[in-house]
C-alpha cells in the first residue's frame, strides 16, 4: 500500500484554482437544515464573498459573486421589493440565503416565483443558526478553496508539538522500520455549524475503534472535533485493511448521525518523519475540502487520484446518477438488517479474494461465498467481470465521498 511515489501532483494546483459553488455548501452540508427554495438551475454559482445585509433597499452595495444573507425585513411588502430579485441578479449575486422568524414568517412567494424565473438561488436558513456562525464558516470555505486556508481551525504546530512530547515520555514505544506506521488526521466538515458533544463523541468513537485495531496508539484529540491519531502495528497488512475500513466508518457516521467528518493520513516510520506526515495528512483533509465532498478519508498516497477525481466531479456532477445496484444494497441493509454493501466493500478491496475478504469479516468463506450469491441474485450482477467490479467500486467512492 505504501510502495507509491509522489515526486509531483501536477492536478493539485487545478484543484487549487476550484471555487466555493452554491451547490458545494448544500452538498457538504456546511449547515445542517438549509434549503434551496428556488434557482436551482443556477447552484453552480460561484461564491467569492459574503454580504449581510438587514435593509435591502440599498442592493448598489451588493457586489459581483457575493452571496447576500439577510433576515428579509420589509420582504412582506411586494410592492416595495417587486424589483429585489432582478437588482440582485443585474449586479452578479451568486445567491440570497434568507432567514424567516424575526421579521417575516416564511420567504414570500412572489420572491421564489422571481427568483426560479430570472435564475437566482434563495436558501432558507433555520432559525437556530447566528449569522456569525454563517459568516465565519462561509469566510473560512472561500479562503480554504482559495488555497489560503489548509484545514480550518486544525492547529497541526499544537498537534505535532503534544504527539512528540507523548512520544518522549512513552518508552515502551520505539520507531522502528520493522513497524508499520501511519498518522490520521481528523477534522468536522464544518463544526460551528453541528452540535459540539455530537462532534467530539463521534470523533472520539473513530479515534476508539482505530486504536482498538492496532498493536499502540496515540490518540489526541480537541474539543471541535479534531483529533491526530499515531497508529503502529507490527503488521503492515494489519493496517492497511483498517483504512479499507475507514471510509466505510466515516460514512456511517454521516448517515447515521448527520455528523461529517473529514480524515487524511500518512505513514510513518521514524520520529523525524512525523513532521512531513503531519502535513501530508492535513493536505488530504484540505483536498477533501476543495473537491467539495461532503465527508470521506484520503491517504496521501492517492491524492493525485482524488484530486482529479474532484476535478470530473466539479465538471460533471449535473450528470452524475446514482448507482442503482448500490442504492439497492443501501436499502436492503437498511430495511433487512443484511451487511451486503460491507461486505461488497471487502470484497472489493482485496481485488476479489475471497479468502482474505472472509478473514477481515471475521466470517467463514462460505458465509461470504452465500452473500455474494446473494448479492449477485439481487442485483444481476456479474461480480465475475472487471468492468463490473470497476463500477462498483467507482460507485462507493462517490457515495463516501459525495452521498451519491
Amino acid at each position: 500500500m505504501w510502495d507509491k511515489q509522489h515526486a509531483c501532483f501536477p492536478a493539485k494546483e487545478q484543484v487549487k484554482n476550484m471555487s466555493l459553488t452554491i451547490s458545494d455548501i448544500l452538498t457538504r452540508n456546511l449547515f445542517p437544515g438549509l434549503e434551496l427554495r428556488a434557482g436551482a438551475d443556477h447552484s453552480s454559482n460561484v461564491v467569492s464573498w459574503v454580504n449581510i445585509m438587514e435593509i435591502l433597499d440599498t442592493t448598489e452595495s451588493v457586489k459581483a459573486g457575493e452571496l447576500l444573507i439577510t433576515t428579509g425585513y420589509g420582504l412582506d411588502n411586494s410592492s416595495a421589493y417587486t424589483n429585489l430579485i432582478r437588482r440582485l441578479k443585474e449586479r452578479g449575486t451568486a445567491g440570497i440565503m434568507i432567514q424567516p422568524g424575526y421579521y417575516i414568517d416564511q420567504i414570500p412567494p412572489y420572491i421564489l416565483a422571481d427568483a426560479d424565473r430570472l435564475g437566482l438561488p434563495v436558501l432558507y436558513i433555520p432559525p437556530d443558526y447566528s449569522f456569525s456562525d454563517l459568516l465565519h464558516t462561509l469566510i473560512s470555505e472561500i479562503a480554504s478553496d482559495a488555497g489560503s486556508l489548509p484545514v480550518n481551525g486544525f492547529d497541526s504546530e499544537r498537534f505535532l508539538r503534544s504527539l512528540t512530547d507523548r512520544l518522549d515520555a512513552e518508552s515502551g514505544l520505539v520507531f522502528d522500520r520493522r513497524k508499520a506506521g501511519c498518522l490520521v488526521c481528523v477534522a468536522p466538515v464544518n463544526s460551528s455549524a453541528m452540535n459540539a458533544p455530537q462532534i467530539n463523541d463521534a470523533v472520539r468513537r473513530l479515534s476508539s475503534m482505530l486504536c482498538s485495531r492496532m498493536e499502540y496508539a496515540v490518540p489526541e484529540i480537541r474539543p471541535g472535533g479534531s483529533a491526530c491519531i499515531l497508529l503502529f502495528s507490527e503488521d503492515q497488512q494489519a493496517l492497511t485493511s483498517l483504512l479499507y475500513d475507514l471510509p466505510a466508518v466515516i460514512t456511517s457516521t454521516s448517515e447515521e448521525r448527520g455528523i461529517n467528518l473529514y480524515a487524511g493520513a500518512e505513514i510513518v516510520f521514524t520520529a523525524r518523519e512525523l513532521s512531513s506526515a503531519m502535513k501530508k495528512a492535513v493536505e488530504c483533509i484540505s483536498l477533501l475540502r476543495q473537491i467539495g465532498a461532503k465527508r470521506g478519508f484520503l491517504a496521501y498516497e492517492d491524492y493525485e487520484f482524488i484530486s482529479n477525481l474532484g476535478i470530473v466531479y466539479r465538471s460533471c456532477r449535473s450528470h452524475l446518477v446514482r448507482n442503482q445496484a448500490l442504492q439497492q444494497l443501501i436499502t436492503r441493509d437498511r430495511t433487512k438488517k443484511t451487511e451486503y454493501v460491507d461486505t461488497l466493500r471487502v470484497f472489493l478491496t482485496e481485488n476479489g479474494n475471497t479468502s482474505r475478504a472472509a478473514d477481515r469479516l471475521f466470517i467463514h468463506r462460505h458465509t461470504l461465498l452465500n452473500r455474494l450469491q446473494s448479492i449477485r441474485e439481487l442485483c444481476g450482477l456479474d461480480l465475475k467481470n472487471y468492468y463490473t467490479r470497476l463500477s462498483l467500486s467507482a460507485a462507493l467512492l462517490m457515495y463516501d465521498l459525495y452521498g451519491i
